[in-house]
Protein backbone atom coordinates (compact mmCIF):
# COMPACT_ATOMS: atom_id res chain seq x y z
CA UNK A 1 0.00 0.00 0.00
CA UNK A 2 1.97 3.64 -1.35
CA UNK A 3 1.63 5.84 1.60
CA UNK A 4 0.19 9.71 0.87
CA UNK A 5 3.31 12.04 0.70
CA UNK A 6 1.46 14.00 3.16
CA UNK A 7 1.51 10.48 5.59
CA UNK A 8 5.43 10.09 5.24
CA UNK A 9 6.93 9.50 8.40
CA UNK A 10 8.52 12.81 10.07
CA UNK A 11 5.74 15.28 8.24
CA UNK A 12 4.59 17.95 10.24
CA UNK A 13 1.19 18.80 10.40
CA UNK A 14 -0.79 21.69 11.87
CA UNK A 15 -4.06 21.43 14.54
CA UNK A 16 -6.62 23.45 15.42
CA UNK A 17 -5.54 24.86 19.21
CA UNK A 18 -3.22 21.92 19.76
CA UNK A 19 0.08 22.88 18.23
CA UNK A 20 1.59 20.46 15.98
CA UNK A 21 2.24 16.59 15.43
CA UNK A 22 4.28 14.55 13.23
CA UNK A 23 3.98 10.90 11.58
CA UNK A 24 4.80 8.67 13.42
CA UNK A 25 3.92 5.40 11.04
CA UNK A 26 1.47 5.61 8.12
CA UNK A 27 -0.69 1.95 8.76
CA UNK A 28 -3.95 2.58 6.62
CA UNK A 29 -5.98 5.42 5.53
CA UNK A 30 -7.98 4.81 9.26
CA UNK A 31 -4.87 4.25 11.11
CA UNK A 32 -2.13 7.07 11.13
CA UNK A 33 0.27 6.90 14.20
CA UNK A 34 1.18 10.89 15.17
CA UNK A 35 3.16 12.43 18.11
CA UNK A 36 2.15 16.22 19.50
CA UNK A 37 5.69 17.95 18.90
CA UNK A 38 4.93 20.05 22.36
CA UNK A 39 3.52 16.88 24.58
CA UNK A 40 5.36 13.83 23.40
CA UNK A 41 1.72 13.00 23.25
CA UNK A 42 1.32 9.63 20.71
CA UNK A 43 -2.20 8.74 19.26
CA UNK A 44 -3.49 6.66 16.26
CA UNK A 45 -5.93 9.06 14.08
CA UNK A 46 -7.18 8.78 10.88
CA UNK A 47 -5.66 10.43 7.20
CA UNK A 48 -9.29 12.75 7.90
CA UNK A 49 -9.15 13.94 10.88
CA UNK A 50 -4.97 14.83 10.58
CA UNK A 51 -6.48 16.93 7.09
CA UNK A 52 -8.87 18.36 8.84
CA UNK A 53 -6.94 19.54 11.52
CA UNK A 54 -9.34 17.70 13.89
CA UNK A 55 -6.76 15.75 16.23
CA UNK A 56 -6.78 16.91 20.33
CA UNK A 57 -3.86 16.41 22.34
CA UNK A 58 -5.37 15.99 25.52
CA UNK A 59 -2.29 17.00 27.27
CA UNK A 60 -2.26 20.63 26.10
CA UNK A 61 -2.59 23.22 28.57
CA UNK A 62 -5.45 24.94 27.11
CA UNK A 63 -7.53 25.71 29.80
CA UNK A 64 -6.27 29.23 31.62
CA UNK A 65 -2.39 28.37 30.06
CA UNK A 66 -2.13 25.27 32.56
CA UNK A 67 -4.72 23.02 32.67
CA UNK A 68 -5.23 20.19 30.58
CA UNK A 69 -7.67 16.85 30.59
CA UNK A 70 -5.27 14.23 30.67
CA UNK A 71 -5.42 10.84 29.67
CA UNK A 72 -7.71 8.30 31.97
CA UNK A 73 -11.51 7.61 32.52
CA UNK A 74 -13.08 10.98 33.94
CA UNK A 75 -15.20 13.12 31.57
CA UNK A 76 -15.52 16.88 31.22
CA UNK A 77 -19.09 16.33 29.60
CA UNK A 78 -21.85 13.68 29.30
CA UNK A 79 -23.08 14.62 26.53
CA UNK A 80 -23.32 18.27 26.28
CA UNK A 81 -24.03 18.46 30.16
CA UNK A 82 -20.43 19.42 31.95
CA UNK A 83 -19.51 16.80 34.53
CA UNK A 84 -19.47 18.24 37.86
CA UNK A 85 -15.98 17.31 38.73
CA UNK A 86 -14.82 19.13 35.05
CA UNK A 87 -17.12 22.28 36.80
CA UNK A 88 -15.28 22.60 39.69
CA UNK A 89 -12.11 21.70 38.32
CA UNK A 90 -13.00 24.43 35.92
CA UNK A 91 -13.97 27.18 38.49
CA UNK A 92 -11.37 26.45 40.65
CA UNK A 93 -8.75 26.97 37.91
CA UNK A 94 -10.58 30.45 36.29
CA UNK A 95 -10.09 32.10 40.24
CA UNK A 96 -6.48 31.23 40.01
CA UNK A 97 -5.57 31.96 36.64
CA UNK A 98 -8.42 34.12 35.31
CA UNK A 99 -7.59 37.65 35.05
CA UNK A 100 -11.24 38.45 34.42
CA UNK A 101 -12.17 36.71 37.28
CA UNK A 102 -9.42 37.75 39.74
CA UNK A 103 -10.66 41.50 38.37
CA UNK A 104 -14.51 40.87 40.02
CA UNK A 105 -12.69 38.81 43.09
CA UNK A 106 -9.10 40.42 43.68
CA UNK A 107 -8.91 37.99 47.26
CA UNK A 108 -8.04 35.50 44.73
CA UNK A 109 -4.77 37.04 42.68
CA UNK A 110 -1.76 34.85 44.14
CA UNK A 111 -4.02 31.66 44.68
CA UNK A 112 -2.34 28.64 42.87
CA UNK A 113 -3.19 25.37 41.96
CA UNK A 114 -0.94 22.14 42.53
CA UNK A 115 1.05 21.27 39.19
CA UNK A 116 -0.73 17.75 40.00
CA UNK A 117 -4.06 19.27 39.79
CA UNK A 118 -3.17 21.22 36.59
CA UNK A 119 -4.66 17.68 35.36
CA UNK A 120 -8.17 17.38 35.16
CA UNK A 121 -7.42 13.23 35.30
CA UNK A 122 -5.83 13.85 38.81
CA UNK A 123 -8.30 15.91 40.22
CA UNK A 124 -11.37 14.15 39.22
CA UNK A 125 -10.34 11.04 40.86
CA UNK A 126 -9.69 12.82 44.05
CA UNK A 127 -12.96 14.48 43.87
CA UNK A 128 -14.77 11.13 43.24
CA UNK A 129 -13.48 10.36 46.88
CA UNK A 130 -14.41 13.68 48.67
CA UNK A 131 -16.94 15.21 47.11
CA UNK A 132 -20.30 16.02 49.24
CA UNK A 133 -23.68 17.14 47.33
CA UNK A 134 -24.14 20.20 47.96
CA UNK A 135 -20.74 21.32 49.11
CA UNK A 136 -18.09 23.33 48.32
CA UNK A 137 -14.09 23.11 47.87
CA UNK A 138 -12.24 24.89 50.23
CA UNK A 139 -8.68 25.79 50.16
CA UNK A 140 -8.08 27.41 53.65
CA UNK A 141 -10.29 26.28 56.26
CA UNK A 142 -8.10 22.87 56.97
CA UNK A 143 -4.68 24.93 56.38
CA UNK A 144 -5.62 28.53 57.31
CA UNK A 145 -4.03 31.32 55.26
CA UNK A 146 -3.19 28.85 52.77
CA UNK A 147 -3.21 30.10 49.22
CA UNK A 148 -2.54 26.71 47.13
CA UNK A 149 -5.44 24.18 46.08
CA UNK A 150 -4.15 21.08 46.71
CA UNK A 151 -5.04 17.17 47.94
CA UNK A 152 -3.62 18.07 50.79
CA UNK A 153 -4.64 21.49 51.64
CA UNK A 154 -8.77 21.12 50.10
CA UNK A 155 -11.81 19.96 51.79
CA UNK A 156 -15.22 20.18 51.15
CA UNK A 157 -17.25 22.31 53.13
CA UNK A 158 -20.68 23.43 53.64
CA UNK A 159 -21.54 27.64 52.78
CA UNK A 160 -22.19 28.04 56.32
CA UNK A 161 -19.42 26.73 57.25
CA UNK A 162 -17.32 28.25 55.15
CA UNK A 163 -18.71 31.58 55.96
CA UNK A 164 -17.95 31.56 59.36
CA UNK A 165 -14.33 30.22 58.78
CA UNK A 166 -14.25 33.20 56.27
CA UNK A 167 -15.20 36.01 58.70
CA UNK A 168 -14.07 34.61 62.26
CA UNK A 169 -11.03 36.54 63.67
CA UNK A 170 -8.16 35.29 66.02
CA UNK A 171 -8.63 36.57 69.90
CA UNK A 172 -6.60 35.16 72.94
CA UNK A 173 -7.55 35.25 76.00
CA UNK A 174 -6.03 35.01 79.49
CA UNK A 175 -8.66 31.71 81.15
CA UNK A 176 -8.97 32.02 85.06
CA UNK A 177 -6.94 29.43 85.28
CA UNK A 178 -4.34 31.81 83.98
CA UNK A 179 -4.04 29.51 80.44
CA UNK A 180 -3.48 31.48 77.22
CA UNK A 181 -6.12 30.51 74.98
CA UNK A 182 -6.04 31.22 71.02
CA UNK A 183 -9.91 31.22 69.70
CA UNK A 184 -10.64 31.26 66.24
CA UNK A 185 -14.43 31.21 66.26
CA UNK A 186 -15.43 33.36 68.84
CA UNK A 187 -19.08 32.49 68.70
CA UNK A 188 -18.70 28.87 68.81
CA UNK A 189 -16.10 29.53 71.79
CA UNK A 190 -18.12 31.47 74.00
CA UNK A 191 -20.89 29.17 73.45
CA UNK A 192 -19.56 25.93 74.40
CA UNK A 193 -17.84 27.67 77.53
CA UNK A 194 -21.12 29.24 78.70
CA UNK A 195 -19.21 32.92 78.21
CA UNK A 196 -21.30 36.56 76.11
CA UNK A 197 -20.19 36.78 73.27
CA UNK A 198 -20.39 40.61 73.07
CA UNK A 199 -18.67 40.40 76.69
CA UNK A 200 -15.43 38.40 75.40
CA UNK A 201 -15.13 41.22 72.92
CA UNK A 202 -15.33 44.12 74.56
CA UNK A 203 -12.41 42.38 77.09
CA UNK A 204 -10.61 41.81 73.50
CA UNK A 205 -10.91 45.21 72.26
CA UNK A 206 -10.43 46.74 76.11
CA UNK A 207 -13.58 48.32 76.35
CA UNK A 208 -14.21 45.46 79.62
CA UNK A 209 -11.53 44.66 81.96
CA UNK A 210 -13.05 41.31 82.36
CA UNK A 211 -15.84 39.05 81.65
CA UNK A 212 -15.79 36.17 84.48
CA UNK A 213 -12.67 35.93 85.29
CA UNK A 214 -11.86 35.99 81.50
CA UNK A 215 -8.86 38.38 80.41
CA UNK A 216 -7.11 39.95 77.30
CA UNK A 217 -4.00 38.08 77.00
CA UNK A 218 -1.26 40.09 76.08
Amino acid sequence: MKTPIDMIEGTIHKTNNYGDLKIVKYNKYASVEVEFVKTSFKSTVSVSSIRKLQVRDPLAPRFCGVGFIGVGKYLSREGKVKTRAYTVWSDMMKRCYSERVQSKQPTYKGCTVSVEWHNFQNFAAWFELNYIYGYQLDKDIKVKGNRIYSPLTCIFTSQESNVIASTAKNYKFMSPMLEIIEVHNLSKFCRENGLDTSNMSAVHSGRLGSHKKWTKAI
